[in-house]
């Protein structure tokens, strides 16, 4: 019986495989990426998305939801400046 190891290639999101490459994150991430940026569970996203503390995410097209980084970020600056 063999074991079976994930390399850390395949455990890294898009998202977060681009930032290692380039520096940066993309300027507009998917729901499960946006969470990661902001450090919380995705339930916790959709929650501050239905608080209106971050804006709504965009649908380019059906299977397609962004948030743009900035606007994840500029929450993030929020939240640290009143802390």
């Amino acid at each position: 019986m063999t074991t079976r190891t994930a390399s850390k290639a395949s455990t890294q999101s898009a998202a977060q495989a681009f930032a290692a490459k380039f520096g940066q994150f993309p300027p507009a991430l998917r729901p499960r990426d946006a969470a990661v940026f902001l450090g919380i569970s995705l339930a916790h996203y959709w929650r501050l998305i239905a608080a209106g503390k971050i804006p709504a995410p965009a649908k380019p097209s059906p299977a397609v939801t962004l948030s743009k980084t900035a606007d994840l970020q500029a929450y993030l600056d929020r939240v640290f400046e009143g802390g």
